[in-house]
């Protein structure tokens, strides 16, 4: 841990005699370990002494051997520390501070209040840093709120209730903890769930962005929702959308080049769907990294009330460490881990599209494999579901403009693996030099 600074003449918030309190009630009595072990940590320890016991204890504890006088102090003998810290005497010193252990969980809260008032000392030395250094001032905004918000987890302690508590919220249809997908045969067979990432995969030209655009419309029938587009631009999210809603190719809406027809009908549509356009929060911030995810999705999920978000692509993203992100492997799976988190702690249905691999191309087939995923060992643990996008009219020679677009449920962890198929009216959604002027339909799928 950091030391923290002493600012302004004063030291760091501290409790040395409680601190000596807690250790002594560790080392007389232990069977009060497993009441506080979850909130016992190092950084709880001011005083660099009782850090170095703390650490003997700890691993004595943690490795199941008898925590005491005698064995602490051969710990710290073998690891050459025990006289460093005042030898066998500093241990018997601590023993003779506590009568008992009746007011160890009390003692450990304050403690807490104490790391977290040291913290809070550290975070805003380094705000007024960054307030005087970082040229962004936005993404110092979302690198301090993301420190701040990591102190509450010290204040919990490990959760733990029976399995019949609260069963009765499984019988309650009004607030389910999952999403669908907006697209009906999909829909049948897997869903978006609470608190853990659902990951739609494919090679360029698959429709990722279709599919993460179609969704996100979806759920601002339910509520506010934000969309972080490392890849795509507001102005393409927008056009893309109206594009669904009107009828009028995408292309055509993006490039400006609408005639009178399709002027009036986009306009007509974009007055009547601009109260749910609004329920959606786009991000199209390039190299997105997963701390500025956390903190912008904790920052809506307060101000909007948002329901879920999603991200189109994971494999866009960025973690903020120039030599991780340089690892092509190591990149995703840092991100994915962090957007995990993220869904976890908010309990937000959580949306992931990520890239496969470059072995599709070299099978005849060309169908995706889960193990195509770059970065795939940490995407398929962390994913919930897993679905892999296949379009055969990509590969045809002769481009159609309804396509049929597989999607195969490669990994569903509370339901079965399926594949369903789906048209795609490719005029609302693709870039091409050969679109019609008139609309086919009103929704890509």
């Amino acid at each position: 841990m950091e030391r923290e600074p002493i600012e302004l003449g004063k030291l760091p918030p501290q409790a040395i005699d409680i601190e000596d309190a807690v250790l002594g009630a560790l080392l007389i009595e232990p069977h009060v370990w497993p009441k506080v072990a979850d909130r016992l940590s190092r950084d709880l320890f001011y005083s660099e002494n009782n850090r170095a016991a703390f650490d003997a204890m700890w691993d004595l504890y943690a490795k199941g051997h008898p925590v005491d006088l005698v064995t602490v102090a051969n710990r710290l003998r073998s690891e050459g520390t025990l006289e460093g810290i005042g030898g066998p005497y500093f241990l018997t010193t601590l023993t003779n501070r506590v009568a008992s252990s009746a007011n160890i969980e009390y003692h450990v809260t304050v403690l807490t209040d104490k790391l977290i008032s040291r913290k809070l000392v550290t975070i805003g030395a380094k705000a007024t840093r960054l307030g005087y250094e970082h040229p962004e001032g936005l993404d110092a905004l979302d690198t301090v709120s993301t420190e701040i918000s990591d102190l509450y987890h010290l204040t919990q302690g490990a959760t733990m209730t029976r399995a019949g508590d609260g069963a009765e919220r499984l019988l309650d249809k009004s607030d389910p903890k999952y999403l669908s997908f907006g697209i009906p045969a999909l829909d049948d067979v897997a869903v978006v769930e609470a608190g853990v990432p659902t990951v739609i995969a494919g090679r360029p030209g698959m429709c990722k962005s279709i599919v993460c655009v179609e969704t996100l419309w979806h759920w601002t029938t339910k509520g506010n929702v934000i969309g972080f587009f490392p890849e795509m631009t507001l102005r393409q999210v927008q056009a893309r959308i109206l594009a669904r809603e009107s009828g009028v190719p995408y292309s055509v809406i993006l490039r400006g080049r609408m005639n009178d027809w399709q002027v009036a009908k986009v306009t007509q549509t974009w007055q009547r769907i601009l109260p749910r356009m609004n329920k959606l929060i786009v991000d199209d911030t390039p190299g997105v990294t997963p701390k500025q995810i956390r903190s912008r999705v904790e920052r809506a999920l307060k101000s909007d009330g948002v329901i879920a978000f999603a991200v189109d692509h994971l494999h866009k993203m960025k973690t903020g460490d120039p030599k991780v992100d340089r690892d092509e492997f190591a990149r995703p799976s840092q991100c994915i881990n962090g957007i995990t988190d993220v869904a976890k702690n908010t309990g937000l249905p959580t949306l992931v599209m990520a890239q496969l691999n470059r072995g599709v191309e070299s099978r005849s087939d060309k169908r995706p494999l889960m193990s195509d995923l770059r970065g795939s060992g940490a995407i398929e643990e962390d994913a919930a579901v897993i679905v892999l996008l296949y379009r055969e009219g990509y590969y045809s020679d002769i481009k159609p403009e309804v396509d049929d677009l597989q999607m195969n449920i490669a990994k569903n962890r509370d339901g079965g693996l399926d594949a369903v198929t789906v048209p795609v009216n490719l005029p609302l959604n693709k870039i091409g030099s050969e679109l019609p002027k008139q609309p086919h339909d009103d929704t890509p799928f």
